[in-house]
């Protein structure tokens, strides 16, 4: 982005805006999620998911508050600045409060596409040449979130201004890319299921881990969605980006909050309920010319409706 003109403050409040709303619908499911956990016995995965969501609501808070203390200092606390609002959002973007806020965004942004790499590798039963490919991916878009965050602390360059854009737009085009790529593979894996076990699935089953919902939820499809519209904003380097670097900057704290909640509601997949329901499907393939259809149909209903209903239990929460 050139300046910082008139039409790029409005965006940059807006996203403030934006990102202050989402900010506390994900205190909302932290909460929901925090009740439901309490209630498991598995205390070693139950703190590690309460922690993980309290340092995604710790992250968040520190992202969004420093766009906040950048705007009162603009537009409230030195509104004669010397050029306007324009040349103080150049002149202290690189200010330390920003620099951490872009870290702390950026570290929320590693955890949510941590846990959806690992959420993708206990929904392909464990096989890790599945995930081999992602996995690079995410290493690459570390590396250079970290190359970006020491370019933008260099004064009079942020992530819109400098040689920090370069290095922004390839860690943005990275880590969207690799949601793209995991999102697509559990769509597509649960999609299989879906369409598999349509005639064996019990339709409340159904609507819990099967629907287009549990779908995009279960695959972050919202996060990968904001990122691919603020990649492209951020690309023509239009005013919208910062409204879309809003949205996408919470939605990476709200997406892993979402799956999360789900696990602690005992909906989620876990590698227990992957392996019950593709072995039951494999055994009803296996017999269906041995059996009726109707036999082969129920032994393979009583298998998935065995595999779902036992989530709950404290060793299998994943």
């Amino acid at each position: 982005m050139a300046n910082f003109d008139l039409e790029s403050q409005r965006a940059f409040y807006a996203s403030i805006i934006v990102g202050s709303l989402v900010f506390g619908a994900q205190i909302c499911l932290y909460v929901q999620s925090f009740i439901y956990l309490m209630k498991t016995g598995d205390k070693k995965r139950r703190n590690f998911y309460i922690v993980f969501g309290a340092i995604l609501v710790l992250l968040t808070a520190i992202g969004g508050g420093t766009n906040i203390q950048l705007g009162q200092f603009m537009w409230i606390q030195y509104p004669d600045y010397p050029g306007g609002a324009p040349a103080y959002f150049a002149d202290h973007s690189s200010d330390w409060y920003e620099v951490w806020g872009t870290g702390c965004d950026a570290f929320a942004n590693i955890m949510a596409d941590g846990l959806l790499l690992y959420r993708c590798y206990i929904i392909y039963s464990s096989n890790i040449w599945i995930v081999a490919f992602p996995l690079l991916v995410l290493l690459a878009s570390t590396a250079m979130v970290i190359i970006t965050i020491v370019q933008s602390a260099i004064p009079e360059s942020t992530l819109f201004f400098g040689l920090p854009v370069n290095f922004a737009i390839a860690w943005i085009s990275l880590t969207v890319g690799f949601n793209v790529i995991v999102t697509s593979l559990i769509c597509y894996r649960l999609l299989s299921f879906n369409i598999a076990s349509r005639k064996t699935l019990p339709p409340e089953l159904a609507n819990s881990y099967t629907s287009i919902s549990a779908m995009m939820l279960e695959s972050a499809a919202p996060f990968t969605v904001s990122g691919i519209v603020y990649v492209v904003t951020f690309a023509v380097e239009s005013p919208s980006q910062q409204v879309f670097a809003g949205i996408w900057g919470v939605m990476v704290a709200l997406s892993p909050q979402l799956i999360i909640t789900r696990v602690a509601m005992g909906i989620a997949w876990n590698k227990d309920a992957v392996d019950r329901v593709t072995a039951s499907l494999a055994f009803k393939a296996d017999t269906s010319g041995v059996l009726s259809s109707s036999a082969a149909s129920n032994d393979g209903r009583s298998q998935i409706i065995m595999g779902l209903t036992t989530k709950k239990s404290s060793e299998d929460m994943v």
